[in-house]
């Protein structure tokens, strides 16, 4: 289960997740993430795994399009400071 808050601040948006990234909650965070930058272009996202305990490799791929993308990602915990540090190094020319 993921639970997936929005928080509205001036100067970005953060999408606060909690729980599991994997499965069908993969599709909703992307879901969640593309209709953010829909409704508010130009404004930054940032994305805070510091609750997320698990990331599945759909998961993964979804952070590094994220990161891709330009959405700031927010870590701690060894393996999912990994996977962020990972997407970041790939986007690197």
């Amino acid at each position: 289960m993921l639970r997936i808050t929005v928080q509205y601040a001036d100067a970005h948006i953060t999408l606060k997740l909690e729980g599991t990234l994997a499965g069908p909650w993969v599709e909703e965070l992307e879901r969640s993430w593309k209709t953010l930058a829909y409704t508010a272009p130009g404004k930054p996202i940032r994305a805070d795994l510091t609750d997320v305990g698990f990331i599945a490799p759909e998961g993964r791929i979804l952070i590094s399009r994220m990161v891709h993308a330009g959405v700031e990602m927010i870590a701690s915990g060894c393996m999912v400071q990994a996977i962020v540090d990972e997407a970041v190094k790939s986007q690197r020319p």
